[in-house]
Parts: structure tokens; sequence; C-alpha cells
């Protein structure tokens, strides 16, 4: 399956501003593509993260909200990718 996908950022649930302008810029390329939008949502609880798709669905995106085991198992996952 195609689809425009959208990484979504945030810290603890907050949502950052440029992930939902990102969402709605994805839409009319989806469209003209014919496939949906997908955000895609590293990070944080079920609940967290069940919260943030329902907000990234109502800036046009589709699917569903899948925790990922592998960055909750190894909470260094969620830190700095790269050393400063």
């Amino acid at each position: 399956m195609s689809a425009v996908i959208v990484i979504i950022e945030h810290d603890r649930g907050e949502l950052a501003s440029a992930s939902l302008e990102a969402l709605s810029a994805a839409r009319p390329v989806a469209t003209q593509l014919g496939v949906p939008v997908v955000a895609a949502v590293c990070g944080g609880s079920d609940a967290m993260t069940g919260a943030i798709a329902a907000t990234c669905s109502q800036y046009g995106a589709s699917g569903r909200a899948q925790r990922d085991p592998l960055v909750h198992a190894n909470p260094a996952a969620s830190g700095t990718a790269v050393p400063e």
C-alpha cells in the first residue's frame, strides 16, 4: 500500500506545530496521488499515542496508531540520537 507518511514530532504528547503543518500540507499531495496520509508517531504510552493519533486525524491523517515496542524497551532510544 502506498501512502504519504508524515513523521510526527512530539514532546511527551505535546505536538510540534510543524508536524500539524506537515499533515495539512500532505493532504492535497495524497489526494492528488490517490493515497492516504499516515502519521507515524514514535514514543509515548499507548494512551498518549492514541491521543496524538486522534489529533492527527483532525488534520487529515488516516490509519492507526501503533506503539513501537523497541523504542519503549530502551528508554535511551528516545533520547539524543547523535552524541553532542
